[in-house]
């Protein structure tokens, strides 16, 4: 059990007992008295040390294994360990909380106008031979999808190409910013279907703009290129939509 001043979590006697549990470990992770592959003590030395009941206890440590900062482990090295956020889990709850925003896609062009040309120029000047070519092979695997010569998911492929570009960088803030941005619900925008192959067609167009900027190392040809290709797509979507509003009257009549 931690004593005195080394003690990490106290007693508490709030109404909320288990929101305050929860908060007592995140602080201690976040302070880096806990660590990513630290367990915590057993059960019955958590319940004492805090003393709460153990539905209380084991309600705040599936609060914490949901927020995806703790692990539950079975058999003989089981219990409770702590674990580093996944990418993927911190994405998908902050895209689950646009869900409710009713974004327009308007505010994603927007944002995406923000922080797309100035990252492609910041990659013309320091992206590397390894970084095109995965480039260069990504666009040419997309162009066999829409030929019809391999399977794969092109809206997969399309938004690999701009995480790529973004990886360049070697900036996780805007790695992960873009990953979200990319797979928020967006309204009268089919965000989980597969592009027509109209819009695949010039989306791989613009991506081979952006490559060849990239590749002469242009900063100001490549934001450019991704402005435009931003606007274009923002005028397919929109041209789009306008024509499945206007079917979806004509079956109605």
């Amino acid at each position: 059990m931690l004593v005195d001043d080394d003690r990490i979590f106290v007693n508490t006697k709030s109404n909320k007992v288990c929101e305050r549990i929860v908060d007592q470990i995140r602080v201690a992770i976040f302070s880096g008295r806990l660590k990513p592959g630290d367990k915590l003590p057993n059960e019955k030395e958590l319940m004492e040390e805090l003393h709460v009941s153990r539905g209380t206890l084991r309600e705040a440590l599936r609060s914490l294994e949901g927020l995806g900062l703790l692990e539950m482990r079975q058999g003989v090295a089981g219990g409770s360990y702590i674990t580093e956020i996944a990418v993927e889990k911190a994405r998908d709850n902050i895209i689950s909380f646009f869900h409710f925003k009713r974004l327009s896609l308007q505010n994603l062009v927007e944002v995406r106008l923000m922080l797309e040309p100035e990252i492609a120029a910041k990659v013309a000047l320091v992206i590397t031979p390894d970084d095109l070519k995965r480039l260069r092979d990504l666009n040419e695997k997309c162009a066999r999808v829409i030929r019809g010569e391999i399977s794969s998911s092109l809206r997969q492929d399309f938004l690999e190409f701009h995480r790529i570009i973004a990886s360049v960088t070697e900036n996780p803030i805007l790695t992960f910013l873009l990953d979200v941005i990319k797979n928020l619900p967006v309204e009268a925008l089919p965000v989980l279907h597969e592009p027509t192959k109209r819009i695949s067609l010039n989306v791989l167009r613009a991506h081979n703009r952006i490559y060849q900027a990239l590749e002469n190392k242009d900063p100001q040809s490549a934001r450019h290129e991704l402005e435009r290709h931003i606007l274009e797509l923002q005028a397919s979507f929109e041209a789009q939509g306008k024509k499945n509003t206007s079917r979806g009257k004509q079956v109605k009549q």
